[in-house]
């Protein structure tokens, strides 16, 4: 391994497992969640599962997820612009914002399309 590269799961190649347990993300700075992506006027829907998001992530960092992960073609073809948490209707619209503000990465999050 070279040192300065970066390995097939986006990780920093390390020189030795010291430096390698320095450079890999510890698993508590992961969250992991579950999007429901729908269509109410076609009445179709997914539930995606995002299982590795840094608790860093940005609003736009996963939307930038859902075509990972979703498998309808219909629902690929939404624009989707930010989140709803339907428990208080809040919405979460600014792209820039993180998405893990509130500490409370167990939310139930609906994407919204534009």
């Amino acid at each position: 391994a070279e040192l300065g590269k970066i390995d097939l799961d986006g990780f920093p190649v390390a020189q030795d497992d010291t430096q390698r347990k320095q450079l890999q993300p510890q698993k508590n700075e992961y969250t992991q969640f579950f999007i429901l992506l729908l269509c109410p006027k076609s009445r179709i829907f997914e539930l995606i599962e995002i299982t590795d998001s840094p608790k860093t992530s940005t609003i736009s960092d996963i939307l930038h997820r859902i075509p990972e992960k979703c498998t309808d073609d219909r629902l690929l073809e939404k624009n989707y612009i930010g989140f709803c948490r339907p428990s208080d209707r809040t919405e979460f619209m600014n792209p820039t914002a993180p998405a893990f503000q509130s500490g409370e990465e167990d939310d139930d999050w609906i994407a919204t399309d534009s």
